[in-house]
């Protein structure tokens, strides 16, 4: 994601055992770059990608990784077509692939790409499951190119190099047992080489899983977790705010926060932020936002993270109402994990532009994906999705970033 001289990696744990890695920041420029990529890691979690790896310590100058040992799979031998009958290993496949291009699918529409290198880069949970170790190539990008190459980078991963150039050849129409997700056409594909002849020493792909978090979602809306949750004390207060964890936490569910909000968190109303005025004629230009639905999304990643305790940084301007906000529902937080879930913009759309004080409005739709919350008595409760609602989202520069000042029900 950056340069090796900005950043280092370090290994942690007895050697073929480590089971996290520790990435710290080494230079100015690398900090920015391993806080946005520890935010995006948090968000995927949070989101239910299971082939992310799992944030599991923030630290001043960086953040900590799970990690496992490399996948392998036997090579040098002749591989099933795709009439033969089921094997264990295949339906293993199938599972891992569905893992990864989860993983992208999410990372692309964040705009982001995972750049690892051909035939690596994977590794596997004690319990089985897959996970990425490689992300030195992790970066913003929306070339469709580099798209396609992650895309291919899983066929190298599973063995399978030819896929994505049957894909173009074979016109036979989508086969469930075989494609999993369409892959975009693009000139002059070239074929990775396959390294035959070898048999690895390593385990060989692991059993295959239930279904992924992600295709056992069934939201019903906020309305619905409310009876639910509300019946137990326990949950009142946890799950109430959980339903709301998304950038536009103050109307969630058609208003359902401010009704349903515990009596017991107090909210004053916090002083106005800085004026970018005549007193700063040293600040910097105040940017373009040129693609407002990429902003909206990694602030409610951002936002979500910061809230259930997977990020140590808000994404909101000290001392505004969306900071307010988030400090009540971190406390909230307090002692509870959340599992699965997490912000979706459907929409957005700059309605007012940057001024020179560095103030801009974006309106979106967005909603929560449906998730757990687990407290620390181990009570746990499902939370539905939300039904998507409107927003208005007040920004501002804040020297270096944009950050939320406010997010309020959109005009009718």
């Amino acid at each position: 994601m950056s340069g090796a001289t900005e950043r280092s990696e370090e290994l942690i744990g007895p050697p073929g055992c480590e089971r996290a890695l520790r990435v710290r920041a080494t230079a100015p420029a690398g900090e920015r770059a391993v806080r946005a990529e520890q935010t995006l890691l948090a968000a995927l979690e949070v989101a239910g990608i299971n082939a992310a790896p799992c944030v599991l310590e923030v630290e001043a100058d960086g953040y900590v990784r799970e990690t496992a040992p490399p996948l392998r799979r036997r090579q040098g031998r002749r591989v099933a077509a795709a009439t033969d009958p089921a094997t264990a290993e295949r339906e293993a496949s199938r599972q891992i692939r569905a893992e990864l291009e989860e993983l992208l699918k999410a990372l692309h529409e964040r705009g982001w790409v995972l750049g690892a290198a051909p035939g690596g880069g994977i590794g596997v949970r004690a319990e089985g499951s897959v996970l990425v170790t490689d992300l030195r190539g992790l970066r913003e990008s929306s070339s469709v190119r580099a798209q396609l190459e992650d895309r291919r980078w899983i066929d190298s991963v599973l063995g399978d190099q030819d896929r994505t150039l049957r894909r173009r050849i074979h016109d036979r129409g989508p086969d469930p047992d075989v494609l999993v997700a369409p892959i975009p056409e693009a000139p002059h594909l070239q074929q990775s080489d396959a390294d035959h002849g070898e048999e690895s020493q390593l385990r060989p792909l692991p059993q295959p899983r239930t279904a992924s978090r992600s295709a056992r979602r069934t939201g019903s809306g906020a309305t619905a977790a409310v009876r639910r949750v509300l019946a137990d004390p326990v949950y009142r207060r946890t799950a109430v705010l959980s339903a709301l964890v998304v950038l536009a936490l103050a109307v969630a569910g058609g208003g359902t926060w401010w009704v349903l909000r515990d009596p017991a968190v107090s909210i004053a109303a916090p002083p106005a932020p800085a004026s970018r005025g005549a007193s700063t004629p040293d600040a910097e230009p105040v940017p373009a936002i040129n693609d407002p639905w990429a902003l909206a999304a990694e602030l409610a990643g951002a936002r979500h993270a910061y809230v259930t305790g997977l990020a140590d940084v808000s994404p909101a301007l000290p001392g505004s109402v969306a900071a307010s906000d988030d400090e009540a529902v971190r406390t909230a937080y307090e002692g509870a994990t959340v599992r699965g879930g997490g912000p979706v913009i459907h929409q957005a759309e700059l309605i007012q532009a940057p001024d020179a004080q560095g103030r801009a409005v974006i309106a979106a739709v967005t909603s929560t994906e449906e998730h757990t919350v687990i407290t620390a008595a181990d009570h746990e409760t499902i939370v539905p999705a939300t039904q998507p609602a409107s927003v208005r989202i007040e920004l501002i520069w804040d020297h270096d970033q944009w950050r939320i000042v406010e997010v309020s029900p959109a005009s009718s």
